[in-house]
């Protein structure tokens, strides 16, 4: 059975996608960064070290503001890109799953191959297909025209797919 999948991106879903998705890993590991810069820091108060104290709080407060402004950035990016694909028009997606994924937004053609998919997310306002380390497809949860989600998540079940 063919299923489809037809919605309009908005901005939750895909600040959700930064966030949880592409930014996740930089984000825990810029954390783990400024907590151990905050751990040398204290160390260097206690021992009087006043030059490392500078440069090791210079580098917490560049961490802490890559942490912030990345995803920001990131999803300004994802957004330009968006409106230079489709001419700075808005489209719906459209995703149809029989033996292949395909992908349709204006004159955006994309088609995946199960065996691609290599991990998926259940988000809150969406579900995500990766196919690649950055890419991946997105689908809203309640936008199925002709089955409802769980037979969705059955679908990729059947297609070996981990959900």
């Amino acid at each position: 059975m063919q299923y489809k999948n037809k919605y309009y991106s908005n901005d939750t879903m895909l600040k959700e996608y930064v966030l949880k998705v592409l930014w996740k890993k930089y984000m825990i590991a810029g954390i783990i960064i400024i907590v151990v810069g905050i751990f040398k820091l204290l160390y260097d108060v206690y021992e009087s070290n006043i030059l490392s104290i500078g440069v090791i709080s210079a580098c917490i407060i560049i961490c802490l503001i890559t942490v912030i402004v990345s995803p920001i950035q990131m999803y300004k990016q994802l957004k330009d890109y968006e409106k230079r694909i489709h001419n700075g028009q808005k489209f719906e997606s459209e995703i149809t799953f029989d033996d292949k994924i395909i992908l349709k937004e204006g004159s955006f053609n994309l088609t995946v191959e199960y065996s691609q998919i290599t991990k998926t997310y259940n988000l809150k306002h969406s579900f995500v297909l990766m196919f690649a380390k950055n890419s991946g497809i997105m689908v809203e949860k309640n936008s199925f025209t002709n089955c409802t989600f769980d037979e969705f998540l059955d679908l990729l079940k059947a297609k070996n797919i981990k959900v």
